[in-house]
């Protein structure tokens, strides 16, 4: 996801597998750009990513174009 965010401009730090405040805030970011808000819930559960929108990334967002 850190990568993915990151190719997207959402993310700056490094691609290290931990799922940190600033990888959260870049989600936030970027799930706010593609109109997925509600598969997400930061304030409830932030380690929690919907299966439905992390399939529906790694569809669209994870190839290198």
């Amino acid at each position: 996801i850190k990568a993915i965010l990151k190719r997207t401009g959402h993310y700056n730090g490094e691609i290290d597998g931990i799922w940190d405040e600033a990888a959260q805030e870049g989600f936030w970011s970027f799930v706010g750009m593609e109109n997925l808000e509600e598969r997400w819930a930061p304030n409830d559960h932030p380690e929690l990513i919907d299966p439905v929108l992390l399939e529906f990334i790694r569809k669209r967002f994870g190839a290198h174009s």
